[in-house]
């Protein structure tokens, strides 16, 4: 296969893929109100921390915002945004693994990316969470391009280019600038001795241009305490709401259940490719390869460990109760350690060919880095996982494809090994692209049609938020204030009414109680008429319920001014509370 047909086959599968799944993509409940409305007030002329509240980097509501002034503020333009970006990781990925393995297998490794982390239902990259991690992850994978071609002799300008990207992944998300220094620093220190200065000055170099440049522009407006303050960046300022979420990512909650599935998730893997070694194996022993030597007692030890592996596994099923789609990316911080030590031990002994060794290095450190958030629980894809798993799963492709990395078998048992997970991987992946694409027509039906673009959502949220849309337009006028908690501000953005506060999402941990005092005065100064509230339970912080568990002081204050005076959803009634199974938005009106 060349490299022009896997990109062209690449593309039609992104093609067939989104238009399958057309405007199936964003929840209107969650998060994506934000990501409508952020850019729009920016466009609008309120200015990003200090008007307007921003958690990430400010390079992604800036550029959403430059593209709704060239195309106009419409779900259209980020749809296209999130298309076009998509594509591009994808065709990075490909360029990437391009760098290890065959067009082939570079290909499997970018249809991983596809069907995992562009087109899972649970957490897409066409309408992320938010777009800086969209735009984060775009920029660390070509910067980690840039990189290896600056080790393959790519020269000044890949430097160059390595810093510029490097900065750009910064100003999206920290992460995503913490895994591409820690991949700049790997290949600076592998450079040769005499130009190691040299490289590290030029890529800081560039690596300081566009976040000075942002700089700039941002903090001759706004005070940078504003930005500070807004992205937790002092020590002991992240509220506890927050470190909570990061610990349950991380499976801090439960420890034992984070070890055996991180134990399971290896002896899958080492059950999966010793079956595939014994097999192989067998396929190409001869007779004058039946001693003890590879095919003698090598087979007995690799079958009483694979047998050990499910045996493990089986038990795993059966005494913790395991779902049957374990995770095999649980595993993925201990074989990217591996990676990166045997990368390094290569490079000290100067075995193999010393630029592909750098190369592995450099794109192994990026890897571990930056999965530190997950790195003892990490997901297969989805949310959290769309953004982090693409430059991992390069190497988890190349890791199950390369002699290296799996039981050793003979050296005619190999080509016949390497073509079995080939067909296996091409197989397995398709079959679960198909299954993540379906799921959307399952789950999403309901159509809803607005001035500012339309989208399918699920039945249980499409009608009420239609019902609410269509309230607001009768019930307001164009211009008046109208507030969403705690983040449906997408209802400010479809229906063309600005929000009252700098807070886009208000779950817990973003609103302190002179906070909550600041958005009561800001209220009454702005005489908010109507209020929404979203049945948008947020156990994963620690607080489920608005009102409840968090913000009360906010929330009284509603209660005492305001009166509840529409509930909007199917099967939803006055006394249906946050958790509750029926999805509403209910209407509060000044008193």
């Amino acid at each position: 296969m060349k490299n022009a047909h896997a990109a062209i086959a690449l593309c039609a599968l992104m093609a067939l893929a989104v238009g399958l799944t057309w405007q199936m993509w964003l929840n209107p409940a969650v998060d994506s109100g934000r990501e409508m409305n952020t850019p729009l007030r920016l466009l609008e002329g309120e200015l990003l921390y200090s008007q307007v509240y921003n958690l990430y980097g400010p390079l992604a509501p800036l550029c959403n915002s430059a593209l709704y002034a060239l195309f106009g503020a419409h779900l259209n333009t980020l749809y296209w945004a999130g298309i076009l970006g998509s594509l591009l990781l994808v065709l990075s990925v490909f360029r990437l693994g391009r760098f290890f393995m065959s067009p082939f297998e570079s290909m499997l490794a970018a249809l991983a990316v596809l069907a995992l982390c562009v087109f899972k239902e649970s957490g897409n990259l066409i309408f992320p969470y938010s777009f800086a991690v969209l735009y984060g992850t775009l920029a660390g994978t070509a910067a980690l391009i840039a990189m290896a071609r600056c080790v393959r002799g790519g020269g000044n300008g890949a430097l160059w280019a390595a810093g510029l990207l490097s900065g750009l992944a910064l100003c999206c998300k920290a992460e995503f600038g913490l895994a591409v220094t820690a991949a700049a620093a790997a290949l600076i220190l592998t450079e040769p001795r005499g130009r190691r200065l040299r490289a590290a000055g030029m890529v800081a170099a560039g690596f300081s241009i566009i976040p000075l440049t942002i700089g700039i522009f941002l903090f001759t407006r706004i005070p940078i305490e504003a930005f500070v303050r807004d992205t937790f960046l002092l020590p002991g300022s992240i509220p506890d709401a927050l470190i909570r979420y990061n610990r349950l990512k991380l499976g801090f909650f439960e420890p034992g259940r984070t070890l055996r599935e991180l134990i399971s998730s290896a002896a899958l893997l080492a059950g999966c490719a010793g079956l595939f070694s014994l097999a192989a194996g067998r396929r190409a022993r001869r007779p004058s390869e039946t001693g003890a030597g590879e095919n003698g007692a090598r087979p007995r030890a690799l079958l009483c460990l694979t047998l050990a592996c499910w045996a493990w596994i089986g038990a795993h099923f059966l005494f913790f109760g395991t779902r049957w789609d374990l995770n095999p990316f649980r595993a993925l911080p201990l074989l990217l350690l591996g990676a990166v030590l045997y990368a390094a031990v290569r490079l000290v002994r100067r075995r193999g060919d010393p630029v592909s060794v750098r190369v592995l290095l450099v794109v192994s450190v990026y890897a571990l880095a930056i999965l530190a958030r997950v790195v003892t629980r990490v997901p297969a894809g989805g949310g959290y996982g769309a953004a982090l798993l693409p430059v991992p799963l390069v190497l988890f492709t190349w890791m199950a494809l390369s002699d290296a990395f799996i039981f050793k078998v003979p050296s005619a048992a190999r080509p016949a090994r390497r073509r079995a997970l080939r067909v296996f991987l091409s197989v397995a992946l398709t079959a679960i692209l198909v299954l993540f694409v379906s799921r959307y027509k399952d789950h999403k039906s309901y159509r809803v049609e607005t001035p500012r673009g339309g989208f399918t959502a699920s039945a249980g949220i499409g009608p009420a938020v239609s019902q609410t849309l269509e309230f607001i337009g009768r019930n307001s006028g164009a211009g008046e204030y109208i507030l969403a908690l705690p983040e449906g501000s997408s209802l400010n953005f479809l229906s063309g009414r600005p929000a009252p506060l700098r807070h886009e999402v208000m779950t817990p941990g973003f609103l302190d109680r002179r906070a909550e005092l600041d958005a009561i005065r800001t209220l009454e100064e702005k005489n908010v008429r109507l209020v929404f509230l979203f049945n948008r339970p947020t156990s994963e912080f620690g607080a489920e319920k608005f009102g409840r568990d968090y913000c009360r002081t906010l929330w009284r204050w509603i209660e005492s001014n305001y009166a509840l005076d529409a509930v909007f959803g199917d099967g939803a009634a006055a006394e249906t509370e946050i958790g509750d199974p029926a999805f509403f938005i209910k209407c509060f009106k000044k008193k």
